[in-house]
């Protein structure tokens, strides 16, 4: 799918502006935008299962998966200029290592001569693609220098800003890469690069371009599309595999995530600029699958594989590169891990945009929910649905005028990521004030028992003290009665003495006592003390 609004909108996608470009840059685009074009409100989808097919078609070709390379060879070709104005050559090198030493291509640097440029690169071209040209076998061509859009509307490379600089007509050469019958990726660091994308092939033809069609690219440093290219490929050596669709996506990712650099003190207020590598696919097959790059066993390995008794030995597992779960993730900052699209997509009619139509929908389309996210659905003349999705499906979605680019996006929809949250938290509260009423009811209930409780104890407690107070007024008049018996006893024995005679005997009379009534008054006496004990002693008398 060759994505031209892609290009264009990233003619806006920097950080910064156009009047911040550096000397060593091409002019900004003159390509006018219309803010009203109207031209494809005409066009429309039947419905949406229709767009979920294109959309698993498209992942089926954006990530193959196989863990393993397709290709029984993959030659890397490096090409920058001989007379290097711009310093490219570390960064060439840092690349040439990389594919060589880590995947283990088969890597050339190429240097363009300044004198019959264009005729000594062609007969090189010619003389490589006659030696490798192979359907088993995947070229990758990389360019690093100026570029620029002729008066033709043609590539051109160029060794140098002046005008009598040497030059190469890039849409010739790139013609005989065109009858080739194998793969070919190519990686093009310069100006105006989207410019230098084939229009067609017998092959699968990638173009990851640094650049739109008419638009300047950032010059070797850190922001530059070959030092993104160089730390994603050395981050995704232990990849089982990754497509071409993959690698733009994540320098696309690497190039957008970084923060942009302050040049110096005295110009607080530029910031480097950054450009949106553009993605373009050539085919004649519309099913045809993204290439796929994976590190190569070294001839000492493969030597050792061969002479093994077991055949087809598969290759240990890894992780999957972009995890299916992992594409609309959101990570801790809000963003999303993997840089998405906005489209608009228009629907024939007016569809039923009731909730349980659109469950219906995905439910019966799996590849709406596993990979699209739907940010908004209006009502027109038809049915406009806004959706985001991966950048690695977007790229490998086939074209459609019913479908409509608007922008790269690295977050959701903020109002309605808003919304949810505050649903969630409303949930949350609501939850809370659940709980807290369930515990005040059990409070209540409780505090009612305990109430019940006291009360119990407290009437317990009063007959209790009742029956106490009672025994204790019985014990009290139990004592009570034989003291006072006791003492009437007492009084009448003093009584008794009062009235009985006393005689007192002289010490030489003999005279006798009356011995009656002194014994009547001893056992009267006897007996009221006997009477005394047992009233003080009652349980002696029961026993």
């Amino acid at each position: 799918m060759s994505h031209l609004a892609a290009s264009q909108s990233s003619l806006n996608a920097t950080v910064g502006s156009d009047e911040d470009i550096s000397d060593n840059t091409t002019a900004p685009s003159s390509v006018s935008a219309s803010t009203h074009d109207t031209s494809r409100t005409s066009y429309h989808i039947q419905e949406l299962p229709i767009f979920a097919a294109r959309l698993e078609q498209a992942a089926a070709r954006a990530f193959p998966n196989r863990g393993r390379s397709r290709y029984s060879k993959v030659i890397a070709v490096l090409i920058r200029w001989e007379e290097d104005d711009l310093n490219v050559q570390t960064e060439v090198d840092a690349l040439f290592n990389v594919f060589k030493d880590c995947y283990n291509f088969i890597t050339e640097v190429w240097e363009i001569p300044s004198k019959s440029a264009h005729l000594q690169l062609m007969l090189k071209v010619t003389e490589f693609v006659e030696y490798y040209d192979s359907s088993e076998n995947l070229m990758i061509v990389y360019y690093g220098g100026h570029g620029s859009i002729n008066n033709a509307r043609q590539a051109t490379w160029m060794c140098n800003r002046e005008p009598s600089s040497p030059t190469v007509k890039w849409s010739a050469v790139q013609g005989i890469f065109e009858e080739c019958e194998c793969d070919v990726l190519f990686l093009l660091d310069c100006c105006a690069a989207a410019g230098a994308a084939p229009d067609s092939g017998h092959g699968v033809i990638e173009t990851i371009a640094a650049c739109g069609f008419e638009t300047w690219a950032p010059g070797p440093g850190r922001h530059s599309f070959t030092n993104a290219l160089i730390k994603v490929l050395d981050d995704w050596i232990d990849k089982p595999s990754f497509s071409a669709a993959m690698l733009h996506s994540e320098i696309l990712s690497v190039i957008r995530h970084d923060r942009p650099e302050r040049r110096r003190r005295t110009d607080a207020n530029r910031v480097e600029n950054r450009k949106t590598p553009i993605y373009i696919l050539t085919s004649n097959d519309p099913k045809s699958k993204s290439i796929e790059l994976s590190v190569r066993l070294s001839p000492d390995v493969t030597a050792s594989a061969s002479r093994s008794t077991i055949p087809n030995a598969p290759l240990p597992s890894r992780q999957d590169p972009f995890d299916f779960s992992q594409l609309n993730r959101e990570l801790p900052s809000g963003n999303l891990k993997v840089p998405h699209v906005l489209l608009s997509v228009a629907l024939e009619e007016d569809q039923s945009l009731d909730v349980d139509s659109w469950v219906r929908w995905i439910g019966d389309s799996p590849a709406l929910a596993k990979y699209v996210l739907v940010e908004g659905v209006f009502r027109s003349h038809s049915t406009m649905v806004l959706i985001s999705l991966p950048v690695p499906l977007w790229d490998m979605l086939q074209d459609d005028l019913a479908i409509s680019f608007i922008a790269y996006v690295e977050s959701r929809n903020a109002l309605i990521a808003a919304s949810e949250k505050a649903n969630v938290r409303i949930q949350q509260l609501v939850s809370s004030l659940a709980k807290a009423k369930l515990r005040v009811a059990e409070l209540e209930s409780n505090n009612s028992t305990w109430q019940q409780r006291i009360e119990k104890e407290r009437k317990h407690g009063g007959d209790h003290y009742q029956a106490l107070k009672k025994g204790t007024w019985a014990e009290v008049n139990a004592r009570k009665e034989p003291e006072a018996r006791l003492d009437g006893l007492k009084a009448l024995d003093l009584a008794a003495k009062r009235k009985s005679p006393i005689w007192v005997p002289s010490p030489t009379t003999r005279v006798p006592l009356p011995v009656r009534p002194a014994r009547e008054a001893e056992a009267r006496l006897d007996g009221l003390k006997a009477l005394g004990k047992r009233n003080e002693n009652p349980a002696e008398e029961t026993c």
